[in-house]
């Protein structure tokens, strides 16, 4: 698999048994917490593509292949992969609340409040 240009090496590494879309998004994540559900699934398309042309169809590595990428058409019924990206959504709206209030309490009062304290009767 050396010779194939691939993005993610060390995960087609892996026994081949353990490939499919699920642990790929899972892998993708780790890489990049930021890719999208659609950035992941291109990628692994790619991928996918790119490897098939190094096999003949009756290779154990073709035929996982065509595996993963019915698995991959159907991906939208999977509960699991949506269940994956819903808690990754989740986890980053809470992560950017906790990052909010973290520079609210990090910035001066004064800063985050310029105008200047006056009640009406006090001058």
């Amino acid at each position: 698999m050396s010779t194939l240009h691939l993005n993610a090496k060390d995960y087609w590494n892996k026994e081949m048994n353990q490939w499919n879309v699920n642990d790929w998004d899972i892998y993708i994540l780790k890489q990049d917490p930021k890719i999208t559900k659609m950035q992941s699934h291109k990628l692994l398309s790619a991928e996918l593509k790119r490897m098939k042309l190094k096999f003949t169809s009756d290779h154990p590595v073709y035929q996982r292949i065509e595996k993963i990428q019915y698995m991959l058409k159907r991906i939208q019924k999977d509960k699991f992969n949506l269940r994956i990206w819903r808690d990754l959504k989740e986890m980053n709206e809470k992560k950017g609340k906790l990052e909010r209030k973290r520079n609210l309490f990090a910035t001066p009062n004064f800063e985050r409040n310029p105008a200047p304290l006056t009640s009406p009767g006090f001058r």
